[in-house]
């Protein structure tokens, strides 16, 4: 919109024609408003640059004072600039509709019909808008309103009523959205859990992490069934775990964990026990432990240890793990031991945590307590806390059994091609035993020997390929995958070797994102230039689509999750509020929105 502003230099308003122009170039931009005094330099040919000004605009001030009329011959003087710039801009308003407008400054008044010439007495028929004094700042706002294109007083006022209320309610609506998110109402439909999957699969996809060079993954599948003579994954391989064992602690190796449980004793067991206590003080072996709906072997003490194998669910798609689980322990013992809690660790957590264990865990500030043999002790965050309330009827993970606290952590994806790279995926067979060996023969199964360099103070972590049941769907970097529940552990092990620390943003932060996001929504009902359907649909969907992609950019940035639903859901109640408050002012329908 081009505005040019008429007045008479010798009447002592260049003044307040320079406050008029700069707060109009101010809202509208200096390549929009005309002021002769502005534009034209010594030499310029005024007509010619006063005509291209009066040719392009769309509004025409005439600024009119108390003297305007004083001497009225010269606007009877057909060669007068002032009139023929209002006879341009009056024959524009009949041919084009351009606004011509009146301005009244020191209380001047619209001049009668019979004091101007023939041409310009249509300009006494005109509104006018009067700028005091007193109150120039004030009128200068309601001009502006005026020109952004309100019809009526009564409309703005209506209109800036709207806004007032909208204020609050959307103000309330704010901080009930904080309560809520502060008791995690929306992660109880998984909505909160579904959106921050969303985000950390487009950081995977930005930047995937890296696999962390003392991870190294052995794998057991059909090629290694066949190779070894077995007819299933049963017990007796636990003679080949044995020799592995062996192995890869003679290699150096500073854990090997085994993605499997011991499911029932056998003959096996005395060479398969008495290899982990022989690599103990330089091993740590790692078991998973039976499902709670299944037997399982019971080591000797002090033998191997057992961690939990739990993933997270297919609804949350595996990115939430147990790292610790907390059991209640009857009155007695917690007496005894001071401590409320008996815990479990997780399988993840046991293999990239060698020697530790839990000795507390902080559930105010989220972070686990590690004890070690020497005395010393490292803190670690975890991500989420799950208190579960009721049974489970399916549990088959003691992280699901009732009254239990768990202590979550947040899995990031690495892509499969780094989890299935050739130099750190290792054959079973190659590197447990001779397989020229039968190993259905009544002889030890020989040993290999391995690179030391290879493997020293790796951890090595024993996956099965040959369960189809033992596979986990989730949402990376690349879209839906299918992937073997020991490469989601490979995952978790990955994550916490890497302290990748996913952990939400502080409530503060949370909060004043919520007020940008519910003042965004008032914007897109209360900015006059969205209020054209095409303008206004392209806000309200770009707004959620780059609040996405900087969910994303913060998590590769600042390793935080933003509380997206809250945030989206502080926009669209900003916008369903203040778009109800300006219909039932009667102010949203006749404008298209």
């Amino acid at each position: 919109m081009k505005i040019f502003i008429s007045y008479r230099h010798s009447e002592g308003i260049a003044g307040e024609a320079n406050v008029i122009h700069d707060r109009l170039v101010k809202q509208f931009g200096a390549a929009c408003v005309f002021l002769d005094s502005g534009v034209l330099a010594v030499g310029d040919p005024f007509p010619a640059v006063l005509q291209a000004g009066l040719a392009t605009c769309k509004v025409f001030l005439v600024l009119i004072d108390p003297q305007w009329l004083a001497s009225a011959d010269r606007l009877h003087n057909s060669a007068d600039w002032v009139r023929r710039e209002i006879e341009t801009a009056l024959r524009r308003r009949a041919d084009d509709g351009i606004r011509v407008i009146p301005v009244l400054l020191q209380g001047a008044a619209m001049p009668e019909p019979e004091r101007l010439p023939a041409s310009l007495a249509g300009l006494a028929d005109l509104h006018a808008a009067p700028l005091h004094g007193a109150t120039l700042k004030e009128d200068l706002e309601l001009l502006v309103l005026r020109l952004e294109g309100w019809l009526t007083l009564l409309e703005l006022r209506l209109w800036l009523l709207a806004r007032r209320q909208a204020s609050l309610w959307v103000m309330l609506g704010l901080v009930l959205l904080f309560c809520a998110s502060v008791v995690a109402m929306f992660d109880s439909m998984n909505l909160e859990t579904g959106l921050e999957a969303l985000t950390l699969a487009g950081a995977e996809a930005i930047a995937n992490p890296k696999l962390n060079e003392q991870l190294v993954i052995v794998v057991i599948d059909k090629t290694t069934k066949d190779t070894l003579k077995k007819r299933a994954f049963d017990k007796s391989w636990r003679k080949e775990h044995a020799q592995l064992i062996r192995n890869l602690s003679d290699a150096g190796a500073a854990v090997v964990a085994f993605d499997i449980y011991l499911a029932e004793p056998s003959e096996f067991d005395t060479d398969l026990f008495e290899a982990i206590k022989a690599v103990r003080s330089t091993t740590r072996v790692v078991f998973g432990m039976p499902p709670i709906n299944k037997p399982g072997l019971m080591p000797p003490p002090d033998s191997v240890d057992l961690g939990l194998l739990c993933l997270g669910s297919e609804l949350n798609l595996a990115r939430l793990a147990p790292l610790v689980v907390g059991t209640p322990q009857v009155p007695a013992a917690a007496a005894s031991a001071g401590e409320k809690w008996q815990y479990l660790t997780s399988f993840g957590a046991m293999a990239a945590l060698p020697s530790s264990k839990v000795g507390k865990l902080d559930l105010e500030n989220r972070q686990v307590f590690w004890q070690f043999p020497a005395g010393e002790s490292s803190l670690q965050p975890f991500s989420r806390i799950e208190l579960n309330k009721e049974r489970n009827r399916e549990q088959i993970c003691a992280a699901q059994a009732e009254g239990n606290v768990v202590a979550q952590k947040i899995v990031r994806f690495t892509s499969l091609e780094r989890l299935r790279e050739p130099k750190r995926r290792y054959r079973y067979e190659d590197l447990c035993c001779d397989t020229a060996n039968s190993a259905e023969s009544a002889e030890p199964v020989r040993s290999v020997k391995l690179d030391t360099a290879r493997y020293s103070k790796k951890i090595v972590l024993v996956g099965s390929e040959l369960d189809p049941n033992d596979i986990q769907r989730v949402f990376s970097g690349r879209g839906f995958e299918n992937r073997f529940g020991y490469e989601v552990h490979a995952d978790l092990i990955n994550t916490l070797l890497n302290k990748n620390d996913i952990r939400a943003v502080s409530p503060w932060l949370q909060f004043l994102v919520m007020q940008v996001m519910g003042l965004l929504g008032m914007l897109a009902r209360f900015w006059r230039a969205l209020w054209k359907p095409v303008r206004g649909r392209l806000f309200v969907f770009a707004v959620p689509l780059l609040y996405l992609v900087l969910c994303v950019g913060w998590c590769v940035v600042f390793d935080q999750l933003l509380n997206g639903v809250y945030h989206l859901a502080a926009f669209v109640v900003a916008y369903v509020v203040s778009g109800m408050l300006l219909r039932r002012n009667g102010l949203l329908t006749p404008r298209g929105v």
